[in-house]
């Protein structure tokens, strides 16, 4: 595939931001989250996942630091025609917000210095100060945040119901959601999905899944692939399962359109009526040099968004 929109690491991270965001109740949940230990490595596996894509289609060099101190918690760099650029991350956690509360830790007071830091040491172009915390619980030190920092220059403050959304994501859906935005007009994804729209998401990844199987394992599948690659659909969308007879009529389907053939307990893949949509996805994502195991079928699934 080839990048169709050209956009910044900065604007796709904002993008997912917006995308993704949960609600205020749902931060409770930040309780949970250590700052070193469990949000500063999950923000990087975040950034991490936005610049693959950048990195798997030959763009310019870019990378992820991590700082313990000048203010910044992550930094990412990137290089574009424009030059090089430097974005500060700082996270704040529950635990400091409870501090804050318990008067042992000014946040408010350490986020105006740790932005004047980045932006004058390090010379980051733009800040984003990630709240990580419960969004009603601290909502009023959230208020105060916010307010005091929305004249504070290149300065961006990420709600906890947005840093939450993000953080659950993970970093390979935050691959597929950024592979979808800057390829999103590319004709071999556009092509894959017209083919797949007409058909269920469980048939979809069926056929997916005879595609890898054929170019990886071989062309005969025993009686227990399929169904094992419908549970494998469930599993990964969360998925009501099927029964016996919406199974029966998906490998029903398979052999109508003679994708298969069944003889002696084994079903073999005829792989000239394999769909040419979904092979051209496959030889594309494979040229990127990604890994061809399971998770390349769920790849290729979620590139298509094969959700029920």
């Amino acid at each position: 595939m080839r990048i169709t929109h050209p956009l910044t690491p900065v604007e796709i991270f904002t993008e997912l931001l917006r995308r993704n965001a949960l609600t205020d109740a749902d931060t409770a949940g930040f309780k949970a989250y250590k700052h070193d230990k469990d949000l500063c490595p999950s923000f990087t596996e975040i950034l991490e996942g936005i610049l693959g894509v950048f990195l798997s289609y030959h763009t310019d060099v870019h990378d992820i630091q991590g700082f313990s101190d000048e203010g910044i918690d992550v930094l990412l760099r990137y290089r574009d025609d424009d030059g090089e650029h430097k974005i500060g991350f700082q996270i704040k956690s529950y635990d400091e917000f409870e501090l804050w509360a318990k008067e042992k830790l000014d946040v408010l007071k350490t986020l105006k210095a740790q932005y004047a830091t980045a932006m004058h040491t390090v010379r980051t172009e733009e800040y984003f100060v990630v709240l990580c915390t419960d969004a009603i619980k601290h909502r009023t030190r959230i208020r105060s945040i916010t307010s005091a920092l929305k004249t504070f220059a290149n300065c961006t403050v990420v709600k906890p119901k947005e840093a939450l959304g993000l953080l659950q994501l993970g970093g390979f859906d935050t691959l597929i959601q950024t592979t979808r935005l800057i390829c999103q007009d590319d004709r071999t994804l556009q092509a894959a999905e017209s083919y797949v729209a007409g058909m269920t998401p469980a048939q979809a990844y069926a056929e997916i899944a005879l595609v890898c199987s054929a170019f990886e394992d071989g062309l005969d599948l025993d009686e227990r692939d399929i169904p094992e690659f419908l549970r494998e659909w469930e599993e990964t969308f969360d998925a009501p399962r099927l029964d016996v007879h919406e199974e029966g009529d998906i490998i029903d389907d398979l052999v109508t359109e003679q994708m298969i053939g069944y003889a002696d307990g084994v079903y073999r893949i005829d792989v000239r009526r394999l769909p040419e949509q979904i092979c051209a996805l496959y030889f594309d994502q494979k040229v990127l040099g990604v890994s061809t195991d399971r998770s390349f079928r769920i790849r290729l699934a979620k590139l298509l968004d094969l959700a029920p």
